[in-house]
């Protein structure tokens, strides 16, 4: 009855669209009067209509312009990238993939809205190590089904010494049967902390995907988000990660950073290019409530207008023409412009990882702080661990526990 009212209410302020009656409205058909009305009141639709959720491309198979009044172009790409994902190679029965968190970072960003603690004591990162490999000797002794993908990510993992490093790949791999692994992803995102001895450590533990992420290519932009790197670090670490020949390299930007405009992100884009990158991923910038940026500049920032929509058009068609296809997408919440974010990647370099967790469709194992550990059967069910490092280590026995009583043996 509120929504019926409110819709009456609409109404009499603004042209209505030409809907039935909304006393035979269900709730979908609710949002749209109500889009249509706002559209019309203030000139502004969003591309991505009524939809809302993180996860677009699980409703690829639903006329998405009619019910969710989303835009041509946007209903196209969702087709695209669920028949692109519908070729590569779906999770076995019984598989699981191996997510492994490690909280830390040198800086943290302007944007950064995530549970990593930049610059912690040498004493924390050395104990949080140890542990963390306890859990993963435990998780394997738990989950016997196959590992398919594991994703090492962050914070920023490449913060870890190269010893560090080793320690952990090389305790996943005795932990687990890696028989049927199809990658292993390791985010090297802080260019900064790329090193030849970490490098060397990443390939010789089997690793086939490297994401270094400059987010941008202009120093300027990097001083005022507080990357803490610059652009020639970024080229250098490029430079190194080539002559070790991981299969793919993968490079994130963010369209609407602050003090970047159009051309400078058609840089950014265009600079991958002639690097030779294979797997690229265009954030939009989200201005979370927990980061510098939403302090400083408020929540209105995410829904003013911006040149985020044209910076991600161009990174549809130059990346297009370039030949990596948009392969994986989800959205947020703050995002600039209700924009989404999104995986382009060449034929064969996709990372199945992100496919996988963005479908739901396969039980996602975590370790370490802020995991989320995620069963897939037929209910779903999460587990959460503690969130920050010291927590982590202080509760250890309990995330054990809870590691124990996933009940994996039945389900793996």
């Amino acid at each position: 009855m509120a929504i019926e009212n409110n819709l009456y209410h609409v109404r009499a302020m603004f042209p209505p669209c030409d809907v039935p009656d909304p006393q035979m409205m269900d709730e979908r058909e609710a949002c749209r009067q109500l889009f249509c009305a706002l559209s019309s009141a203030t000139g502004i639709t969003p591309k991505w209509g009524t939809l809302t959720g993180i996860r677009p491309v699980k409703l690829a198979n639903i006329d998405l312009e009619t019910e969710f009044l989303v835009a041509p172009d946007k209903a196209k790409i969702i087709k695209d990238i669920a028949a692109l994902q519908a070729t590569l190679a779906q999770p076995a029965k019984g598989s699981f993939s191996l997510y492994i968190s490690i909280p830390f970072c040198p800086t943290r960003c302007s944007y950064c809205s995530f549970i990593s603690e930049h610059n912690p004591s040498d004493e924390l990162v050395e104990e949080y190590v140890r542990y963390l490999c306890e859990e993963i000797k435990l998780t394997g002794s738990l989950a016997k089904g196959k590992l398919q993908t594991v994703y090492v990510g962050g914070g920023t993992p490449t913060f870890l010494s190269h010893l560090q490093l080793d320690r952990i790949l090389k305790c996943v791999h005795s932990s687990f049967d890696m028989s049927k692994c199809k990658e292993i992803t390791v985010e090297a995102g802080r260019p900064d902390t790329v090193t030849a001895e970490k490098l060397a450590v990443l390939k010789e533990n089997g690793t086939t995907r490297v994401s270094i992420n400059p987010q941008t290519f202009d120093d300027n932009v990097l001083k005022e988000i507080g990357r803490g790197h610059t652009t020639k670090q970024t080229l250098d670490a490029f430079a190194l990660a080539g002559k070790y020949d991981f299969p793919v390299v993968n490079a994130d930007l963010i369209a609407g950073l602050p003090k970047e405009d159009l051309q400078g992100f058609k840089k950014s884009v265009d600079t991958l290019l002639e690097l030779g990158i294979n797997n690229v991923t265009v954030h939009t910038l989200c201005v979370k409530r927990s980061s510098r940026i939403h302090e400083k500049s408020g929540k209105g920032l995410a829904y003013s207008k911006s040149e985020a929509e044209a910076m991600l058009d161009y990174a549809y068609s130059t990346l297009g023409e370039a030949g990596l296809k948009p392969y994986y997408l989800y959205r947020q919440k703050l995002s600039l412009d209700g924009l989404e974010n999104v995986g382009f990647a060449l034929a064969g370099t996709e990372c199945l990882y992100n496919v996988n967790i963005m479908a739901d469709n396969q039980t996602i194992l975590a370790c370490g702080a802020g995991g989320v550990s995620k069963i897939v059967g037929n209910t779903m069910q999460r587990s959460w661990g503690f969130k920050y490092a010291a927590e982590y280590v202080r509760n250890f026995e309990e995330i054990l526990r809870r590691k124990r009583n996933l009940g994996l043996k039945d389900f793996l």
